[in-house]
């Protein structure tokens, strides 16, 4: 195994979970910043299974730590993310968005046993940690999940278009870090609500924030509307998933973006408590 100097190596991007590395020889070291959850074995067992049903991922050489840090190295994909492309060529964002939108509905289709963890495992994780919302929002949450159907499809955890490489005329999905095994609808959930509220990640300049926000939200309104067309998906049952996965970014989330989701949280339950339905919640993120 390689030891790396990270005063010698390059940086080529930083994102919300992790920072990338340019090694040379077509290969990237990626260091996330936090502990994750997946074991080498359970990776490998999730890209074999991914890349046996057609999805383009990076190519995945070895799992190392790096200054106490988990780290990836893995193959470099040339090219732009989906996000840069769409943003370059906004006529072509209702083509790119149902080709982004197939993609997350393919993994739907694949069902994941041993490979991840399962969003139920997740979810009580959290439960067990120190609270990061008041007792009655925590009650809110807890009869919201008790209402929710689980499932056993690969979920990726991060499903945005900065997560969508372009390298020629393929489509690569990167940073399968937060993968796990669950219901469809709770991925998209999560998408909805990253793009909508996009956080601020460190490090990133005030105008470059500012320019992802906007970006964000007019991705996360043609999001919706192409997943409506390609899936009719309950608006009850994905309201409800906004209010789990909001709630789980309280815990795992970037500081930055805390006090918006906790301030969802809040909004949800006072509707509830006003018995306006959910499939109406959404609307307030």
């Amino acid at each position: 195994m390689i030891s790396y100097d990270l005063k010698k190596l390059t940086l080529i991007a930083r994102g919300g979970e992790a920072d990338l590395y340019d090694i040379g020889d077509g290969k990237i070291l990626r260091l996330s910043r936090k502990p994750t959850p997946q074991t080498a074995e359970m990776e490998q067992q999730l890209f074999q299974l991914l890349e046996e049903n057609g999805v383009n991922v990076p190519h995945l050489y070895e799992t190392l730590e790096v200054n106490g840090m988990p780290g990836k190295v893995m193959q470099k994909i040339s090219g732009q993310s989906l996000l840069d492309h769409i943003v370059r060529h906004p006529l072509m964002r209702g083509d790119e968005m149902k080709k982004f939108v197939s993609l997350q509905l393919r993994l739907a289709k694949i069902k994941c046993g041993d490979c991840a963890y399962s969003l139920e495992d997740v979810y009580h994780h959290i439960l067990s940690g120190e609270p990061q919302v008041s007792g009655e929002v925590r009650e809110f949450v807890q009869k919201i999940w008790s209402e929710l159907p689980q499932g056993d499809s690969i979920c990726h955890g991060d499903f945005h278009p900065g997560n969508i490489m372009l390298d020629g005329r393929k489509y690569y999905l990167i940073d399968w870090s937060g993968a796990y095994r669950g219901r469809f609808v709770a991925d998209i959930a999560h998408s909805y609500l990253l793009m909508k509220r996009v956080p601020e990640i460190p490090g990133e300049s005030r105008l470059e924030y500012t320019a992802v926000r906007y970006w964000g939200a007019r991705f996360a309104a043609a999001y919706f509307r192409e997943v409506q067309n390609q899936t009719k998906i309950d608006l009850a049952e994905f309201s409800k998933w906004t209010v789990v996965m909001s709630f789980m970014r309280t815990y795992y989330g970037l500081p930055s973006e805390k006090t918006g989701r906790i301030e969802y949280l809040e909004k949800c339950r006072n509707l509830y408590q006003k018995q306006v339905g959910p499939e109406k919640w959404f609307e307030y993120i």
